[in-house]
């Protein structure tokens, strides 16, 4: 691993999530030389030993044990889990980030909402997709107005990893994962969506069991609403993966397929004949590593990070408001979900 000496300075943290989505975020702790990797927690101790061992951390049979000599916390497990570990954290005075979607509902996120309302350590919550090139570029051409008025948009999130998941995995089950990839990956889309062009008014949600038989759904597909603008989220787990944005302006058009790569049209139709394309191409970033250094430049210089408790409750909203969608079979103001 990269580092295992004392660094002066080195903030230390506990990480909560040691397998999947954790291990690479694992990785990219031990690599940021301000982070100290101290200790870790996993409920298989057999588990947390390895993980120990490979990292050169401790590990504990308590998350009350992990938690007595670190400065942060970097939780990675599943969502329905982070609940119980930011109030653990909390409890402690600890500097705090979590992976999307923050908590595992919208009454767990009011319940946040209050015990951080005066909480002095940093609160992060990591919606890193908004922070890839694409959309940092997609968000100055929006705010210098060059652009025009958003129109619609739709977005493609999939990949198909259910088709190899059995009933055990907590994304199969509807009790642990109710929207599904609406609500993992759908996530990324709404915050992008409110990043770029302000709140989301309202959701209507259909879900779909199609090719597992699994309690969760394996499909869903969103209509937002922002401003007068209405476009489209699909979301899939039994799709090859995909991640494609197409935005429309009055003014423009972008279109992308990944984060490497860009098409735009700006001007209106002359006599009904569009305007030439501009490809734009975006080196490699990784936006996992950057939010790691945010999050310890806002712990050392007392700072809140661009992502924290707003925007991990507005993510719920919009993850409520597909449950609620789906069930109800209406469209649902987010305004109803304050």
């Amino acid at each position: 691993m990269a580092h295992h000496h004392p660094i002066k300075n080195q903030i230390s943290a506990c990480m909560i999530g040691i397998g999947g989505y954790g291990t690479k975020l694992s990785k990219l702790v031990d690599n940021n030389i301000d982070l100290k990797l101290s200790s870790c927690f996993h409920p298989d101790r057999a588990k947390a030993s390895a993980f120990s061992k490979s990292y050169a951390c401790s590990s504990f049979n308590t998350i009350e044990e992990s938690l007595e000599r670190v400065e942060a916390i970097i939780i990675a497990t599943p969502d329905f889990s982070h609940y119980k570990y930011i109030n653990a954290a909390i409890e402690r005075g600890l500097n705090i980030f979590v992976e999307k979607p923050m908590v595992q509902s919208l009454l767990e996120a009011k319940s946040l909402e209050k015990k951080l309302q005066n909480y002095k350590p940093v609160f992060m919550v990591g919606h890193n997709m908004r922070r890839e090139k694409i959309f940092r570029y997609i968000k100055t051409e929006v705010e210098n107005g060059d652009l025009g008025d958003l129109v619609s948009f739709q977005i493609f999130l999939s990949h198909g990893g259910a088709l190899n998941w059995d009933q055990e995995y907590w994304r199969s089950s509807k009790s642990l994962c109710p929207e599904g990839p609406l609500r993992v990956n759908g996530v990324h889309a709404s915050d992008i969506l409110e990043y770029l062009f302000g709140p989301i008014e309202s959701v209507t949600a259909k879900m779909s069991w199609q090719y597992t038989d699994h309690s969760a759904p394996d499909s869903g597909v969103a209509m937002i609403k922002i401003g007068p603008a209405v476009g489209s989220v699909y979301t899939s787990w039994v799709v090859p993966s995909m991640n494609k944005f197409m935005f429309q302006f009055t003014n423009a058009v972008i279109e992308s397929d990944g984060f490497k790569k860009a098409i735009i049209r700006k001007g209106r139709d002359i006599k009904c004949h569009p305007t030439p394309d501009k490809r734009i191409e975006f080196e490699y970033h990784d936006s996992r590593k950057e939010q790691l250094s945010e999050f310890v430049a806002a712990i050392k210089n007392k700072k809140k990070p661009e992502t924290g408790l707003k925007e991990g409750i507005r993510a719920l909203m919009f993850v409520e408001a597909c449950n609620r969608s789906e069930n109800e079979g209406r469209e649902i103001l987010l305004e109803e979900l304050i």
